[in-house]
């Protein structure tokens, strides 16, 4: 399998697939003195390695999506956070678990996804603020690629989900992701 796929578009919404578990040493190449000095904060040298491939495999993507080398993106990110390309109106999201990262990519609207591993049965049961509980992996991952797609980060915990769009899919047995778009 390859390390990256296009796994399909909803919506205007292009969807990517990374197996981290592919390492590409390469990748690092393309990283800035930034990110480089990011993966050095990882104590762990999976969590590193993780991010290297998940940040160089972005780069590829977005770098191809766009037109232009890969090693020359600028990241910059907005006061709530979200990562976004300088200069660029292209939208994306990225989320990953254990050795898998999603990536969904937008021309059109701002996008959220979120995967999480099932964890054999293991409830959930999450009150947010508003009241609103939380009792599936499923669930949960709208709640994150809605959280995601708006781009408030977590100052606004309980999203209106009626505002968005929702796909869920199983990228790999054992996972759930969903992807969030505003409605138009």
């Amino acid at each position: 399998m390859a390390a990256r796929s296009k796994l399909l578009t909803w919506n205007e919404v292009e969807l990517w697939r990374v197996d981290l578990a592919v390492h590409d040493a390469s990748l690092w190449d393309l990283l800035s003195e930034d990110e480089r000095e990011r993966s050095g904060q990882f104590l762990q040298r999976r969590d590193r390695d993780s991010f290297i491939q998940r940040r160089g495999w972005l780069r590829v993507t977005l770098g191809e999506m766009i037109g232009i080398p890969p090693e020359s993106l600028l990241f910059e990110r907005s006061s709530a956070g979200k990562l976004r390309i300088t200069g660029q109106p292209l939208e994306f999201s990225v989320t990953s678990s254990f050795d898998i990262a999603l990536f969904a990519i937008s021309w059109s609207s701002a996008v959220g996804i979120d995967i999480e591993r099932e964890d054999g049965g293991s409830p959930i049961d999450i009150v947010l603020p508003s009241g609103r509980r939380i009792q599936s992996v499923q669930e949960w991952t709208q709640y994150e690629a809605i959280v995601k797609a708006q781009g408030d980060g977590i100052s606004r915990i309980d999203p209106d989900d009626s505002r968005f769009e929702l796909f869920n899919f199983v990228p790999q047995e054992g996972y759930f992701a969903s992807v969030a778009r505003p409605r138009c």
